[in-house]
């Protein structure tokens, strides 16, 4: 975060809680972080208020009750402020969270507060205030590139390898945002170790769609990569309408050098509405009979739907030269060569997963790591950024 705010090297907050000891347990929490700062405490409304107008602090940490205020949420406290404000309560119940949003609450926080789902919601927002702060002169405009990632067939490997991906061009400079388009898993934030409150479904409720919108409504990962999550349950999914995602492509591809759609297995109109919208289309695939029938036939799906056969780039997964198939087998059966070839590292893999952090992080030598860079490489020199 640090170098979001020229004129201020550090974050500053403000603290409301009417627990002297959980104010302080709170500070402690804040500033583990070198970069921010925590410039006063607070137990009431009132003083918060002042604290506010003559520091002008960068953000407010402030329980939904304080000691002169049963429940802010009944009062216009919040929007009074003026200041991003994470809010913190001792329970949760239906609706808290889209109240504490409609009277201008960044994010809602439950008690016992978990440190690294706060610092998490602290860097979404200073980096969404240092985004919307850019004067428009300095905005620069793209006609990104939309690339989806699905598979012949399930548990393919698509959030994988499109996390990885998608980190992997964000680590070439290049403006990446990753978008969940797998809604029977929606599982991209997990290997991202990220705990976005907002969803796809919040982009979709949002009436216009410009710069700040499109960040507010995503997660920030430590490498910059900028992530729209899928909604939490599939029955979710049923809000987001086709001209909804049309339009989310359309601004994203304006703000991002690259757009990764993790899809899945593309079994809805919402993902037939990204591939039919992709630059590129990564089909992953595997040698084995019965994946080299589905891959055909998923190729025929394409073809049916118009989908240029030069926009679809084979990628073989889980390679090994003891499989009883070679490329060539199916490259010979679809009439299509392989992009590139992931080889099969189950342990880096799985590790990558349960530790939420993509091994083009950490294991950026390791031979799957390699492959991932190759396909970045092979995609950025292939011009898919279109200029104006």
């Amino acid at each position: 975060m640090s170098g979001f705010f020229k004129n201020d090297p550090k974050i500053r907050v403000v603290i409301a809680h009417p627990s002297q000891n959980s104010a302080v347990y709170l500070r402690k929490i804040v500033e583990s972080k070198p970069q921010l700062r925590v410039i006063e405490m607070t137990g009431t409304a009132d003083e918060l208020v002042e604290i506010c107008r003559e520091s002008n602090p960068h953000l407010v940490i402030m329980n939904q009750r304080l000691a002169d205020c049963e429940n802010v949420l009944d009062t216009p406290l919040i929007m009074d402020l003026a200041v991003p404000v994470i809010l913190l309560t001792g329970h949760g119940y239906d609706d808290l969270w889209k109240e504490a949003m409609q009277r201008g609450a960044r994010y809602v926080l439950i008690e016992p507060i978990n440190p690294k789902e706060m610092h998490a919601n602290i860097t979404q927002i200073v980096t969404s205030a240092a985004a919307v702060a850019l004067p428009a002169a300095n905005q620069e405009k793209f006609d990104g590139a939309l690339i989806a990632v699905c598979g012949a067939k399930g548990n393919s490997g698509c959030s994988v390898t499109a996390v990885n991906l998608a980190v992997a061009l964000q680590s070439e400079q290049k403006k990446t945002a990753l978008i969940d388009l797998a809604f029977d898993t929606g599982d991209d934030h997990i290997l991202l170790d990220l705990v976005p409150q907002q969803t796809i479904v919040s982009l979709c409720n949002e009436p216009e769609l410009d710069q700040e919108t499109i960040i507010y409504n995503s997660a920030v990962h430590s490498s910059g990569l900028r992530f729209f999550r899928a909604p939490d349950y599939i029955g979710e999914a049923s809000q987001i309408h086709v001209e909804d995602l049309r339009r989310i492509l359309v601004e994203m591809s304006e703000h991002f050098d690259y757009i990764i759609a993790d899809i899945g297995y593309p079994n809805n109109s919402l993902a037939l509405t990204a591939l039919e919208r992709s630059d590129a289309v990564l089909l992953l695939t595997s040698l084995n009979l019965a994946t080299i029938s589905r891959t055909t036939k998923m190729l025929r799906f394409f073809n049916e739907n118009q989908i240029p056969q030069e926009r679809i780039f084979l990628i073989n997964t889980e390679f090994n030269n003891k499989k009883q198939f070679k490329p060539r087998h199916l490259e010979s059966h679809t009439g299509k060569h392989f992009f590139a070839s992931i080889p099969a590292n189950e342990s880096v893999v799985e590790d990558s997963i349960n530790n939420g952090m993509p091994f083009i992080i950490n294991k950026k030598r390791d031979p799957v790591s390699k492959a991932i860079f190759d396909i970045a490489h092979k995609l950025a020199a292939r011009s898919l950024i279109k200029t104006r």
